[in-house]
Formats: C-alpha cells, sequence, structure tokens
C-alpha cells in the first residue's frame, strides 16, 4: 500500500499550528521547508514521531521537514489540500498551480550535506 501523503501533510500542518501560521512552504530535493509566523505553534517533538518522517531541522523563522526522495509527492498532496503561500511568486498555492517545484537547494550548506549523506545528488547536475 502507498504511503498517504494527505494524511501525512494534515498531521504535519497541523503540528506546525495550522495553516495560518504558515507563511510560505518549498522544497528541495529531500525536504519540506516551512516558514511560521510563530515558532512557538510548532510542535517538532510531534512531527518528528510522524511516519514517513525521517527528521525535523529547526532553521530561522521555519522548519525543514525531511521526507526524503518522495518529497514532491508529500508536497503535491500537501498543496492540493492546502492553501498555503508558495514561496516561488507569493501568491497562494492554488490546486491547479500545485506542481511540485523542485528547488535547488545546493547553495544552502546543511542540504546540500543531507544530499550527499543519503546519496540524493540530483541537485548537483
Amino acid at each position: 500500500m502507498g504511503k498517504n501523503y494527505e494524511k501525512l501533510g494534515d498531521e504535519i500542518i497541523t503540528r506546525l499550528g495550522g495553516e495560518q501560521n504558515i507563511t510560505k512552504l518549498f522544497h528541495c530535493a529531500t525536504r519540506l521547508r516551512f516558514q511560521l509566523a510563530d515558532m512557538s505553534k510548532a510542535d517538532l517533538e510531534g512531527i518528528k514521531k510522524l511516519p514517513d518522517v525521517m527528521g525535523v531541522v529547526e532553521s530561522v523563522g521555519g522548519v525543514q521537514v525531511i521526507i526524503g526522495n518522495d518529497v514532491a509527492s508529500a508536497y503535491a498532496a500537501i498543496v492540493a489540500k492546502h492553501k498555503i503561500e508558495n514561496s516561488s511568486d507569493g501568491k497562494k498555492v492554488e490546486k491547479a498551480d500545485a506542481a511540485p517545484e523542485k528547488k535547488n537547494c545546493i547553495k544552502n550548506s546543511q542540504c546540500a550535506f543531507c544530499h550527499f549523506r543519503t546519496g540524493n545528488s540530483t541537485d548537483y547536475v
């Protein structure tokens, strides 16, 4: 049975303080990257315990949820259901705009290390 990314997305959104607490969402090759209005509303330990979440990293003003190589599917499931701002254009993501966007995150050394460590080097090509 396949992974239920819609349910996982709902659980992540809830633990981040709800849709209204998320100011932007995008992804790189392995991580969902959320920018939050209020970090104190985020339950990072709760997110870490979710199935299919490989880890959570707190970053300045946001949270990176490590999903792995299926991150584009998780992202698509979240934006198909939730209206969350997409960092690429500053607009709310609508269902028609929900095609996953691949970010080149090689400029972020922490993310680059993650890709190197997990063997996911698609951003380097």
